[in-house]
């Protein structure tokens, strides 16, 4: 009687040992995931939206990310968004274009991108969206570096050829997370925001409506605005059109980087801690005028994302991945 009873509590452990272990190992698989993601710029006047591109594109090559598609906030750019992708390899990464005018100054570098002769699929922003949602197999990830407008289309929209859900039931159903950059903390007006007139509308109805169970993480300037990054390429501007761009945007010693900043974190959230990167719970409201305020709250629907190490640290880092191999 002892040995069965020994043997019955041997087996035991051993099954237990091999749940264990099995669990273990289904942990490590779903950490060790590739971030299906799709990314999202207005790419007007400044280079930092490419820079943006850039490290989607570094960080897909290192299988930290998987780029499903990438949409534009405002219309005009997207032969050049397409010319950026294909120059690097990415013409299957289909182009959503956008139904709002772009109200800053066309800028030479958007000829010089588009002069890549690009097969990239465009079609609506929206439509790409929630096509590229429902053929994943996969929960995505949003990451939006511009205007509101797209992920604002992509909530009211209803149900069609690719789905019946509507945009809020489609985005309970396939969106892992959504990373936003813009707002000042605690308070203040941000262009993405504020600067024409549906970027305020687009925005009020995002923060009022997002779905609580989808989690939103917001990028306020503070993080990524002090990071002067791209001068480490200054020297490449014959061959690198990212260099270019910086060069003739005339900052080619820098430039502020709140996008890459937003993309940078996204791709490297398994390394958070060693980053020094932290969230606060918090709630955001935006005016008409697009003017924010940010309230910290242990309850709050959002969270805010907080860095803890220098400005320097993710610059450095930030300037080490805007080189391709």
């Amino acid at each position: 009687m002892k040995f069965i009873k020994y043997l019955g509590t041997s087996l035991a452990l051993m099954l237990s040992s091999v749940i264990w272990l099995v669990f273990f190992r289904i942990d490590i698989k779903a950490a060790d995931t590739v971030a299906q993601m799709i990314l999202d710029v207005d790419m007007c006047g400044d280079v930092d939206d490419i820079m943006a591109i850039r490290l989607t594109e570094k960080y897909d090559l290192e299988n930290k990310v998987k780029l499903l598609a990438v949409t534009s906030n405002v219309m005009g750019n997207e032969d050049a968004i397409a010319g950026i992708l294909t120059k690097e390899g990415y013409s299957d990464v289909p182009v959503g274009v956008s139904p709002y005018s772009n109200d800053t100054a066309y800028p030479e570098y958007w000829d010089k991108f588009s002069e890549t002769v690009a097969n990239n699929e465009m079609i609506d922003a929206i439509k790409l969206l929630r096509r590229t949602l429902v053929e994943s197999e996969e929960p995505v990830s949003i990451v939006t570096t511009g205007y509101l407008t797209n992920i604002y289309g992509l909530m009211i929209s209803q149900g069609d050829e690719y789905s019946p859900l509507n945009g809020m039931e489609l985005i309970r159903e396939k969106v892992k997370e959504m990373h936003v950059t813009g707002g000042v903390y605690p308070s203040g007006v941000d262009f993405n925001y504020s600067y024409v007139p549906f970027a305020s509308l687009s925005a009020r109805y995002v923060y009022e409506n997002w779905e609580s169970a989808v989690p939103l993480y917001i990028y306020t300037y503070d993080l990524g605005g002090p990071l002067m990054c791209g001068g480490n390429l200054q020297n490449m501007s014959e061959t690198d059109y990212l260099a270019w761009a910086l060069k003739k945007r005339g900052v080619e010693s820098g430039t502020p980087s709140w996008d890459a900043f937003t993309v940078f974190v996204f791709a490297n959230i398994k390394d958070s801690e060693i980053h020094g990167i932290t969230t606060e719970k918090c709630n955001m409201a935006i005016d008409p005028e697009g003017v924010n305020i940010i309230e910290d709250c242990p309850d709050g629907k959002f969270f805010r994302i907080i860095k803890s190490r220098d400005n320097e640290y993710y610059r450095d880092l930030i300037n080490a991945d805007l080189i391709l191999p």
